[in-house]
């Protein structure tokens, strides 16, 4: 008796294991870190994604409800950026 599916329910693919090593570019982490702390992003320009995706609390703000723009509080947290 077979306990998982080799295949994705939504893909007619085989579903493949996520690789022990992955090779960076370092142009596209240097793109990746250039725009996570850019503010120009935001609708105000004021904040970034770094401003609520702290990675050194595991990619989250640690609060229940996250403050935007403005001093807006949300209406959810910022979830964790990490595996993404």
């Amino acid at each position: 008796m077979q306990k998982y599916s080799e295949y994705s329910i939504l893909f007619d693919k085989q579903i493949q294991p996520i690789p022990l090593k992955l090779e960076l570019n370092k142009e596209k982490v240097k793109l990746g870190k250039t725009l996570f702390h850019d503010p120009q992003l935001s609708q105000d320009n004021t904040i970034s994604c770094a401003s609520c995706h702290n990675l050194n609390t595991g990619g989250t703000d640690q609060i229940v409800r996250s403050i935007g723009i403005k001093n807006r509080i949300g209406l959810i947290n910022a979830p964790t950026v990490f595996k993404i």
